[in-house]
């Protein structure tokens, strides 16, 4: 397996064969509608999105820090905690 390289800014440059040995795909229910989700493992983060709802997530695997999301229907809520509309 050839190892990443690092560029002048610090980013990882990771060939095509590498990113297929360590990205896998999961078939998943949407947390969001039910519906058929996919569930990408990409290590470190792994992604869930659901085209029916436009549901996505994106999770760090180490910590479960949520990176970035994006759920329709579902409201943030002062103080933590989510809050359906």
């Amino acid at each position: 397996m050839k190892s990443p390289t690092t560029s002048p800014l610090s980013l990882q440059t990771v060939s095509l064969e590498t990113l297929l040995e360590t990205c896998s795909m999961q078939m998943v229910r949407c947390p969001n509608c039910g519906s058929p989700a996919a569930r990408y493992y990409q290590t470190p983060r792994i992604q869930t999105q659901c085209s029916a709802c436009d549901y996505y997530m994106v999770t760090c695997a180490h910590t479960g820090s949520v990176v970035e999301a994006y759920a329709p229907g579902i409201s943030v809520r002062t103080g933590g905690g989510l809050q359906m509309r």
